[in-house]
């Protein structure tokens, strides 16, 4: 029944730690010439879905989902529409490989050690029993 238990707190705080295995990161936004005007480009490129934080050159901060974007603005899903032209920093929200290696090795461990520590417990019963 200990056992069960264990398992049953690593899985939870297995699912609790996966869920920090994101970071935000940079994205460049550059200005673009046309002969009639100008559009924004922005690398990595931003998707429906994507969690962005941004501040604008008022100081503004503000975090949001991005709906759509066009080359002049960025569009939430909640209805705000931002500027590129305002932006003066942008981070995207991204999946970070090295806490995702991280939760995945030491989640690895400890499974190997609880199935372990199981192992030894049920031998060990099972020797006495046998005596």
């Amino acid at each position: 029944m200990k056992s069960v238990k264990t398992l049953s707190t690593m899985l939870i705080t297995m699912t609790l730690l996966t869920t920090g295995c994101h970071s935000y990161y940079g994205v460049n936004v550059r200005q673009q010439s046309l002969n009639n005007g100008s559009y924004y480009l922005m690398q990595p490129p931003l998707y429906s879905g994507d969690k962005i934080r941004f501040q604008l050159k008022s100081g503004e901060k503000g975090e949001l989902t991005v709906s759509r974007t066009d080359p002049q603005n960025i569009y939430a899903d909640d209805g705000r529409v931002v500027p590129v032209s305002q932006i003066s920093s942008l981070e995207k929200r991204e999946v970070s490989n090295g806490k995702t290696a991280a939760v995945v090795g030491g989640s690895s461990a400890v499974l190997v050690i609880v199935l372990f520590a199981a192992f030894v417990s049920v031998a060990a019963v099972g020797i006495i029993a046998g005596t």
